[in-house]
């Protein structure tokens, strides 16, 4: 298993270790996307201080501070998914982050970037990623 190694998804990452018995390993290019002076805010404070950008499907990329771009993340994501070894039954859990897993799913499939950022980003499913189809499992939250 291998995850982010920012907070939640690690600590998501060692709860699913605790109950399997798996090892955790991080690996930074599973990081979310970084969005620089943004990074803690809420999107309606800055929307207030720059009421100009456009805040659709790209609001994450390019923010001012050294928020990362498209490329920057799907760059990442590919590399990830490009070192995996092709070895034939082999199983990976990757534990991360929304946008990352939107990209890395859109890598995997070969996706322009507009249908990319067209998919989901839900906070209760999982996807399995294998001979070139990609599957989505619905969970129930965990209290």
């Amino acid at each position: 298993m291998v995850a982010s190694p920012i907070g939640r998804a690690r600590r998501t990452a060692e709860a699913v270790a605790a109950a399997t018995g798996l090892a955790v390993e991080t690996d930074d290019r599973l990081m979310e996307v970084c969005c620089g002076d943004w990074e803690g805010r809420l999107w309606d404070d800055i929307r207030r201080d720059d009421p100009h950008r456009s805040y659709d499907g790209e609001r994450f990329f390019g923010a001012p501070g050294g928020g990362e771009t498209f490329e920057d993340v799907m760059g990442r994501a590919a590399s990830w998914l490009a070192s995996l070894p092709p070895e034939p039954g082999r199983r990976v859990i990757a534990v991360s982050h929304g946008v990352w897993g939107r990209l890395a799913r859109g890598a995997y499939a070969g996706l322009d970037r507009r249908a990319t950022l067209a998919q989901d980003v839900p906070q209760d499913a999982v996807y399995r990623l294998q001979n070139g189809q990609i599957d989505r499992f619905d969970c129930a939250p965990v209290e």
